[in-house]
């Protein structure tokens, strides 16, 4: 299958982020079941994320 050129950069992004947000959620997984961090609150492991996603994508 071949993305449509007019969307090929925005799918790209997209999948950058995905794998930014989901190598950041199963890190802090493995962490918290090795009792090496407490289970964060819901708003605080979607703060961190979006702060990986935005350090990941670099400066505008």
């Amino acid at each position: 299958m071949i993305a449509n050129p007019a969307w090929a950069a925005e799918a790209q992004a997209f999948v950058a982020w995905h794998d930014v947000v989901w190598v950041h959620a199963y890190t802090d997984l493995t962490k918290a079941e090795a009792g090496e961090r407490d289970q964060p609150a819901i708003a605080e492991i979607v703060a961190e994320m979006r702060r990986s996603a935005r350090q990941a994508a670099g400066p505008n």
